[in-house]
């Protein structure tokens, strides 16, 4: 099971983080703000990004807050978003295509670091 108590984001994405000009980081748009473990938002952001090939679980573990995160959890949670980017990679109905891409993108790289985690 898939639970904390810390404010999260769920939606961290290069778009929504904003670097001012005294290099402060901004996140904004809240809109899927829920409570969860405070590894969440990390696991969001490695799969939202463009890290192409790179080892998402060793950035992961490199990661202050995946220290007490439970590997069980973590599986849980990554199964889970597979499913659903895999089922939002198919809706096309009115999606721009760098969202689509974006979705596609998200579905290979959980997939592969559920790969890498369940085979290592």
């Amino acid at each position: 099971m898939v639970h904390g108590e810390t404010l999260l984001h769920f939606d961290l994405r290069h778009d929504n983080l904003k670097i001012d000009e005294r290099g402060q980081i901004w996140v904004l748009d809240w809109g899927r703000a829920c409570i969860g473990p405070d590894w969440v938002d990390v696991v969001c952001l490695l799969l939202e990004s463009d890290a192409g090939s790179t080892d998402l679980e060793s950035l992961f573990l490199q990661s202050a807050r995946a220290t007490d995160a439970d590997p069980q959890a973590v599986d849980g949670f990554l199964t889970i978003l597979a499913s659903y980017w895999r089922h939002a990679a198919t809706l096309t109905h009115d999606v721009p295509a760098e969202l689509k891409r974006r979705r596609e993108l998200s579905s290979k790289s959980t997939l592969q670091w559920i790969q890498q985690r369940w085979c290592n």
